[in-house]
């Protein structure tokens, strides 16, 4: 367009051209991807594998639990007839109260596990993949595909007197003009 040419509103100012474009497209439908796949995981919930794992960290706990627990017994029995240390009583104490902490947290982490994903994630799971297909129909409208090399038009907004306000689509970020 030449300098002093009249223009109305809607009208092609210029055409920009981009080389990161299509990258951004494809980052685009990157996005799309995981955000599609972390709702189809979430929907689905735990897998069994998962599950038998947590059963089997658990069973490892109580039997751990257990074993701690009668050795903390034992030791308090020794110490009782002064056949151990105080020292060696307190480790076993403190040996049982730890495996008994790593059996709560077990059992915990196997009941939250078989709830599945809480309301919550999921709703911020959609509200991920809702953004994403936003940010890429974004950029599909912004940047069209014309003979596989892409492009972004722009148009005026107003013109008033001799002062043009140019309407920049989000994105359009370092182009270089095209004649």
């Amino acid at each position: 367009m030449a300098e002093g040419t009249q223009v109305r509103a809607g009208d092609t100012l210029v055409t920009l051209e981009s080389a990161t474009l299509p990258d951004d497209l494809h980052e685009r439908e990157a996005q799309v991807a995981r955000a599609e796949a972390e709702m189809r995981d979430l929907e689905r919930g735990p897998r069994r594998e998962e599950i038998a794992r947590a059963e089997a960290e658990l069973r490892r706990a109580i039997a751990e639990d257990t074993r701690a627990g009668k050795e903390r017994e034992r030791m308090d029995a020794l110490l009782a007839d002064k056949v151990v240390s105080e020292q060696d009583a307190d480790n076993a104490r403190a040996a049982a109260d730890d495996a008994r902490g790593k059996r709560d947290a077990a059992e915990q982490s196997l009941a939250l596990l078989r709830e599945g994903p809480t309301r919550e994630a999921r709703a911020a799971a959609r509200s991920r993949l809702a953004e994403a297909r936003a940010f890429l129909a974004q950029g599909q409208a912004t940047h069209g595909d014309e003979g596989g090399q892409t492009k972004a038009k722009y148009r005026t907004n107003r013109c008033t007197h001799r002062k043009l306000l140019w309407t920049w689509p989000e994105g359009a970020g370092r182009h270089r003009l095209v004649r």
